[in-house]
């Protein structure tokens, strides 16, 4: 049989059939090899994964006991307390999990603490640093115990105890304090305290108390010497003149008066004793 026109467009549809089925055959084979090598890696590397946090707990478990720990920061609380606050349940034999523990869920409310910076030393040793709250000064007070503020006149510890070494305040009523909100003495009485420690420490001047009298007098507590500032009127002016006359009396003791100290009557006097 001969062949005809029409058979070689057959013959090559055929071809060409074939030719796109083979193609597709391939693009299916490589799809699937991607296919099996995206879940061979992903199960490699869920392996190792398991293998890693597997070996990590084991390690925890047997490796990671707390022999010791190291307190620094305070001498409020003694190392038996602050080891108390920190290593506080029944997991805490293991210094991993008093790490992360403190990192996700730091101890709080701690009087006198500000937080507590855990650190391992090595696997076995656990460094807790204590550190403490800032304060500018306290007000004693017969209902709350002592109110201890910063610097900004914000109430930040309220507490029986007593600490040493800060500025006392004296002669205000204070009402109900809470920590985090302003000294609650009236709007007055607070700006008056803060413009009195603004000029103090302008001057580099240091005060051991602060009273405020019934009459509305105004006195400073510096050593052996008392100064009277008189009403809150011109307190700030009042204050910069310190720093000219305190160095002829320093060491003295006695009563400086400036509550008749204006702008136009300048007389200082100081009645020592």
């Amino acid at each position: 049989m001969k062949k005809t026109k029409k058979d070689k467009p057959l013959k090559k549809v055929l071809k060409e059939n074939k030719k796109a089925q083979k193609k597709a055959e391939k693009q299916s084979r490589r799809k699937e090899r991607k296919r099996h090598g995206f879940w061979f890696y992903f199960l490699l590397l869920l392996l190792f994964v398991l293998i890693s946090v597997g070996g990590t707990v084991v390690y925890s478990i047997y490796f990671c006991n707390v022999e010791s720990v190291e307190c620094t920061g305070t001498s409020l609380y003694s190392d038996e307390e602050i080891t108390g606050f920190i290593l506080d349940d029944e997991y805490s034999t293991n210094s991993l999990y008093v790490f992360f523990k403190n990192l996700i869920m730091p101890v709080l409310n701690v009087p006198f603490i500000e937080r507590f910076e855990v650190t391992l030393k090595d696997p076995h040793t656990v460094a807790i640093n204590a550190v403490e709250k800032t304060f500018y000064g306290y007000m004693p007070t017969a209902k709350y115990g002592y109110v201890y503020y910063d610097k900004e006149g914000i109430v930040y510890e309220v507490s029986q105890a007593l600490l040493e070494g800060y500025m006392r305040v004296e002669g205000l009523k204070v009402k109900k304090p809470a920590i985090g909100e302003p000294l609650p003495v009236g709007k007055t009485n607070r700006r008056t305290l803060l413009a009195i420690q603004e000029g103090l420490e302008k001057q580099q001047l240091s005060v051991s108390v602060i009273t405020f009298t019934e009459d509305g007098t105004i006195l400073l507590t510096c050593g052996d010497m008392m100064i009277n500032l008189g009403t809150r009127a011109s307190i700030t002016d009042k204050i910069k003149r310190l720093q000219y006359v305190l160095p002829y009396i320093e060491g003295k003791k006695g009563t400086l008066h400036l509550e008749e100290w204006t702008q136009e009557n300048t007389d200082i006097v100081f009645d020592e004793d």
